[in-house]
């Protein structure tokens, strides 16, 4: 399961819009955009970076792709995964996960697609809640600009 909005923080409709992919972007990954000569160009997201977007259509490089734009507090769902988002946590990371809950400090993972369980140092997303049986994670978004 990727990055998908489960509400937003005042009720605003969500619109797709189109940007220019820079690497190859999957539907539900994180994006952060730059200006470009007309549409935006999307990259995903780093670790630390602050994310503009969720991918809703995804394409290679240079292709147009569509995307939802986030906003400070609009709220995420996706998984928690090991720091390359591949792995599932081990017992001790879904312990530690689940002790980040409130906390600002969570991660976007390798690929852009999950929260880094792992590694939560200079995280950009809020922990709301977290099951530790599915890792299902929810998320706020409430990085300043």
């Amino acid at each position: 399961m990727a990055f998908s909005i489960e509400s937003t923080y005042d009720g605003r409709g969500l619109f797709e819009e189109e940007c220019i992919a820079s690497g190859t972007l999957t539907s539900g990954e994180l994006i952060a955009l730059t200006a470009g000569a007309g549409k935006p160009t999307a990259t995903a997201c780093a670790a630390t970076a602050k994310p503009d977007g969720i991918v809703a259509k995804g394409g290679l490089t240079t292709t147009d792709c569509t995307f939802v734009r986030i906003l400070p507090g609009d709220v995420m769902v996706t998984k928690a995964m090991a720091a390359d988002g591949s792995t599932a946590l081990t017992a001790a990371e879904v312990a530690t996960h689940t002790a980040l809950v409130g906390s600002q400090a969570q991660r976007i993972a390798t690929g852009s697609l999950f929260l880094d369980g792992v590694t939560v140092a200079g995280g950009t997303l809020e922990l709301i809640s977290f099951d530790p049986t599915t890792c299902k994670a929810r998320v706020r978004f409430t990085v300043a600009s």
